[in-house]
């Protein structure tokens, strides 16, 4: 009965809005786009979809504005609307601030869109960054594994210390780093020991109610140079660590690492690249949650420019997500060592 109401809904959507469930209505009419889709009645899944970019929720539903604009465009090229799709696709890139796979997504169809007689000239899509490409050939079964023992290896680099995480230990660092901004009591919190974050998390409302608090957190421990005091990285989540251990929050796993490894790692890393991930994952945590490199070594032994290496993992046939090239852009702007390691098997 919801769905069929929202296929009747119009442009009021206040009566939605108001509805105290309405987070949960979203996720209902969200599940539905894609059975409508897979049953190709796509003009119907374009109006499920106007009511939910309409509708401004404030609440966690597990999918993000850009996600809703790229199936939208998706379904507009399926009707037959190329011209309608191409205008969605520019307005959308014209928004600066929508970044990472998404942005991607879109860039991609506004290319393959920009064709003559609906544009005369091919669209102006930025570059990025890529990644050093190195290739092994290892039978070992699993290619993380292959990788793992080809960069412990001197061929390799020596790396004394390296694991197969992919986001782990970095959502792990965010959440203990911020953890005081994530369990802060505030009107979209509930009780301690119901929920790991606000109500808000994941969406832009988040960042915009904490963007002093967040802003300054990230300045200190990105901004200020270390002398021979303590390291304001290091300080921060061994203060978090002290204070919040076995609470729950997001992203944190207390029994994965220890707070001595987690030191180990974030001074590794470095601070400019650990503040630019939290940055984006304070931003818009739908979006960049996943798609962070597989593989993370570090070395404390090793000089501090070359201290840490990110390493994405792919097998044969295998290439890059939009998430992952979204990433691999943003970590090497932040001065981040980045590699892509393809592994082949031998013949």
């Amino acid at each position: 009965n919801i769905f069929q109401s929202a296929l009747r809904a119009k442009t009021d959507v206040l009566a939605f809005r108001s509805n105290p469930c309405h987070a949960v209505i979203a996720r209902i009419l969200y599940c539905g786009v894609g059975l409508l889709e897979r049953d190709k009645r796509y003009k119907e899944a374009i109006r499920v979809i106007d009511l939910l970019l309409s509708a401004d929720l404030p609440l966690k539903v597990h999918f993000s504005s850009p996600q809703l604009l790229l199936r939208k465009v998706m379904d507009l090229q399926h009707t037959g609307s190329l011209e309608s799709a191409l205008s969605l696709c520019e307005a959308y890139l014209e928004k600066s601030s929508i970044q990472g796979e998404f942005r991607i997504a879109m860039e991609a169809r506004c290319s393959k869109l920009s064709v003559p007689p609906r544009r005369w000239k091919p669209a102006a899509l930025p570059t990025r960054r890529t990644a050093t490409q190195r290739q092994i050939v290892s039978d070992i079964p699993y290619v993380e594994n292959a990788a793992l023992q080809h960069y412990a290896s001197e061929e390799g680099g020596g790396w004394k210390c390296g694991m197969h995480t992919e986001n782990g230990i970095w959502h792990m660092l965010f959440g203990v780093l911020l953890a005081d901004v994530l369990l802060d009591p505030c009107d979209l919190f509930v009780p301690e020991d119901l929920m790991e974050s606000p109500l808000d998390f994941g969406g832009s409302a988040f960042f915009e109610r904490r963007r002093l608090e967040i802003s300054q957190r990230l300045s200190s421990i990105s901004d200020v140079a270390e002398g021979e005091g303590v390291c304001p990285l290091v300080d921060r989540l061994t203060k978090n660590w002290d204070c919040y251990k076995n609470r729950m929050c997001i992203g944190v796993q207390w029994n994965r690492h220890s707070l001595q490894e987690l030191i180990a790692i974030a001074r590794c890393i470095g601070k400019e690249v650990i503040a630019c991930v939290c940055n984006l994952f304070a931003r818009d945590f739908q979006t960049w949650r996943h798609g962070l490199p597989d593989l993370i070594f570090w070395d404390e032994a090793k000089d501090a420019k070359c201290s840490s290496l990110l390493v994405e993992v792919k097998g044969p046939g295998d290439s890059l997500s939009n998430a992952q090239i979204a990433w691999i852009h943003e970590l090497l702007e932040a001065g981040a060592h980045v590699e892509v390691c393809h592994v082949e098997r031998s013949q």
